[in-house]
């Protein structure tokens, strides 16, 4: 097996407990875990397998195979999320009522406006038994600068971007509007300068 040799020395900084899972990249959706494993078993060579104690901290997963390193700098961060569990990464503003929910859809990166995009499915119970129960179903949209602290640009807490109106519900062909949508998936084409956010909307039948 062949051993390598890297130049500088490995660091760990951070607020946070040396603690595993660790997660690693800038982007959500890219950002991998890093599981600390310790199982009985050999190598393909025939030697002892390398244990990792549980909690010991590994930036990557061949750092047992570096022989040597010197003036090398690695960073390992845990960022807190969530106000140490206290805070949900996304609700809906209590203004809409108790029953409420939130499905994620889609995270995409929006170049153009340097933010994270994040796509949820919104579910109003309060309006659903309403002349307005076309809008107990929508898509909403949070933004977020790092991936991990979201925020609605809407007064109401909740920017809604389809349906909009009734009429995004008819379907011209059966000629009836939907009650509501059911399930929808999003994408972002960067080479649409116009209309870069595609998506696919299944309607609720009725």
């Amino acid at each position: 097996m062949a051993e390598l040799l890297l130049e500088g020395k490995d660091e760990l900084d951070g607020t946070d407990e040396r603690t595993s899972p660790v997660s690693l990249g800038r982007s959500p959706a890219r950002a991998g875990l890093v599981m600390l494993l310790a199982l009985p078993c050999r190598t393909a060579s025939g030697a002892e397998a390398v244990v990792i104690k549980r909690g010991e901290p590994q930036l990557f997963v061949d750092d047992k195979l570096i022989a040597e390193s010197h003036a090398l700098h690695r960073t390992l961060r845990q960022p807190r999320k969530d106000g140490g569990g206290l805070t949900p990464v996304l609700a809906i503003p209590q203004s809409f009522g108790r029953q409420t929910a939130l499905q994620a859809i889609e995270i995409v990166y929006d170049p153009r406006l340097r933010l994270w995009v994040m796509s949820c499915q919104a579910r109003l119970k309060n309006l659903a038994d309403t002349e307005e129960s076309w809008r107990s179903v929508a898509i909403v949209r949070f933004t977020s600068p790092d991936g991990l602290n979201w925020r609605s640009d809407a007064r109401d807490g909740l920017e809604r971007v389809w349906p909009r109106t009734r009429e995004d519900l008819y379907d011209p062909v059966s000629k009836a509007y939907s009650p509501q949508m059911d399930l929808a998936t999003v994408c972002f084409v960067a080479t649409d300068l116009v209309w870069p956010y595609r998506a696919w909307i299944w309607f609720t039948g009725g």
